[in-house]
C-alpha cells in the first residue's frame, strides 16, 4: 500500500467518524439557529484555531488526495496555515509561502492578491456569504455576496456539529471543478492571540525569494 493510499484510508476513516458525530440531530432544539451562534463565536474571538483534514476529489483523474492541516486565524486578518508540507503566513504587511519540500520561502506584499492557504474567511462568513438553510442546525448553503478578491468559492456547503457547537465540514468546488472537503477535527477560540503562533516559522537555511 502506497503512502497516498494510507493517507486516503486514514482520511476516509476520520471522515466517517466525523460524519457520525455531525449526524446527531439537533433539529428539535428550541431557540436560535446554532449556525448563527457558531458564526458569532468565531467572529468575536481574537483568534481561532482549527485542525482539519483536506480532501480533494478529482473525477477527471479518479483520485482522492487527503492532507492534514492546521490554521490559526486572527481577527485582524493575520493567519498561519499549514497544509501538509506547506505553510502560509499573513503578517499584515507580508505574505509568506514556505515549501518544506523545496526548502524555499516566497514573500509578497499582503496586497498582492496571493490567496494560497487563505481560509481566514471562515471566521467572517457573514461578510462574504448569504446563508440558506438546507437542514436546520445541520447543513447550510452559502452563496458569495462579495467580489472574489480572496479566491474564495462562489458557493459553499457548511455542515455543523450543533452538539459540540462548532463547524464540522466545508464543501466547495475549486477552480478546477474538483470537490474540496475540509473536515474540521478540532475548533477552538481564544480571547487573546498567541503572537508566536502567527509569526512565520521556517529554517534559516531556506532560499528566500522576494516578489516585491
Amino acid at each position: 500500500m502506497t503512502i497516498r493510499s494510507i493517507l486516503t484510508f486514514i482520511g476516509l476513516c476520520l471522515l466517517l467518524c466525523q460524519e457520525i458525530h455531525s449526524g446527531e440531530d439537533c433539529s428539535d432544539v428550541i431557540g436560535e439557529d446554532n449556525f448563527d451562534l457558531i458564526k458569532e463565536s468565531l467572529s468575536e474571538a481574537d483568534c481561532c484555531r482549527f485542525d482539519f483534514l483536506s480532501i480533494i476529489e478529482s473525477d477527471v483523474f479518479e483520485t482522492v488526495d487527503t492532507t492534514t492541516g492546521s490554521a490559526y486565524l486572527a481577527d485582524d486578518g493575520r493567519y498561519s496555515v499549514t497544509v501538509g508540507p506547506d505553510s502560509y503566513y499573513n503578517t499584515g504587511s507580508r505574505l509568506y509561502c514556505y515549501s518544506r519540500l523545496n526548502n524555499q520561502v516566497t514573500v509578497e506584499r499582503a496586497d498582492s492578491g496571493l490567496v494560497q492557504g487563505n481560509i481566514s474567511f471562515v471566521t467572517r462568513l457573514d461578510e462574504y456569504y448569504e446563508t440558506s438553510i438546507i437542514d436546520v442546525n445541520k447543513e447550510y448553503q452559502l452563496s458569495r455576496i462579495t467580489h472574489d478578491k480572496m479566491g474564495i468559492a462562489e458557493t459553499l456547503t457548511v455542515v455543523i456539529d450543533c452538539e459540540r457547537h462548532r463547524l464540522s465540514e466545508l464543501r466547495f468546488l475549486d477552480h478546477n471543478a474538483e470537490l474540496n472537503r475540509i473536515v474540521i477535527l478540532n475548533q477552538e477560540t481564544d480571547s487573546e492571540c498567541d503572537e508566536q503562533m502567527l509569526a512565520p516559522d521556517y529554517p534559516d537555511s531556506v532560499e528566500v525569494v522576494e516578489l516585491f
